[in-house]
């Protein structure tokens, strides 16, 4: 009984040829683009699988450089724009632990943030993007919890520019 209640919702909700062809047409014109995320997807995986705070970050760097190509091919300037910053302030981070650099980019991001946001949803990127920072210049279990807290606002943005890879993996 469970199984056919299942099967009926899911392919009420999925099923519609209309919704799939929506899917694969999206997919399809931004494969690319998709390919990249994919590689996204599998870069985070393997980054927050890390046991050691230097690798997780040099892993994030890649994949910072990796959504940049992403969100160009997809044509979200700001998405692109919040990926570039953390593929600089990423390896900084390795370095030091020190308040006034996170400070300083923190003042960065919410000085250049609204700036570069051509809609409101992208104010979810510099609060993801805030958060982020704070979390990289932190260690083990505040640098994680906080790194899932900035993710999640990073969700909402992949959301509403139908990064359908990411949305995965956020």
């Amino acid at each position: 009984m469970k199984y056919c209640l299942f099967t009926a919702i899911f392919w009420r909700c999925f099923g519609h040829s209309m919704v799939f062809n929506m899917i694969a047409v999206h997919f399809l014109n931004h494969f690319w683009a998709q390919l990249f995320g994919l590689v996204s997807f599998f870069l985070g995986m393997a980054s927050f699988c890390q046991t050691n705070d230097r690798r997780l970050k040099l892993l994030m760097v890649v994949l910072n450089i990796c959504n940049t190509i992403h969100y160009v091919l997809l044509s979200a300037v700001t998405s692109m724009l919040s990926s570039v910053f953390p593929s600089f302030r990423t390896p900084l981070s390795v370095k030091t632990k020190c308040w006034i650099v996170t400070i300083s980019f923190i003042s960065i991001i919410l000085g250049t943030g609204p700036y570069f946001s051509t809609k409101p949803i992208d104010m979810a990127l510099v609060m993801g993007m805030s958060i982020g920072t704070f979390a990289l210049f932190r260690e083990w279990i505040v640098l994680r919890v906080a790194s899932l807290a900035g993710f999640s606002c990073w969700l909402i943005n992949n959301v509403a520019i139908g990064s359908m890879v990411e949305l995965c993996w956020r």
